[in-house]
């Protein structure tokens, strides 16, 4: 009789990114894509051993991504936080009952 044996491949190992107090563990990713220009906007859960969430907002330019102040067009940002909410990870840690409203507010 012959025997079959398979592997499985081993768990990718996940991405530790350095914050406060530490390191953590990059659990879920959601990107919007966007044009050459200005880059993708990238909307990151990340875990300290601790169990301390975070949440990293960043662009990402030629696979790198490129953390700071970041500014874009709010109709970007509604399209991410409209998939964030959706997320079973990113989810739960917005605040609940946020209104993401794209319209101007220009004072006058």
């Amino acid at each position: 009789m012959k025997t079959i044996t398979s592997s499985l491949p081993a768990p990718p190992r996940r991405a530790t990114i350095a914050v406060p107090g530490g390191r953590a563990t990059l659990i879920s990713e959601i990107v919007a894509t966007g044009d050459n220009e200005t880059g993708d906007i990238v909307l990151q859960s990340l875990e300290r051993s601790d169990g301390r969430c975070f949440l990293r907002l960043g662009y990402r330019r030629n696979g790198r991504l490129i953390r700071g102040p970041v500014s874009f067009e709010p109709r970007a940002f509604a399209r991410l936080f409209k998939q964030a909410a959706k997320d079973t990870t990113i989810g739960p840690l917005l605040p609940s009952g946020t209104s993401m409203s794209t319209a101007s507010r220009r004072h006058a």
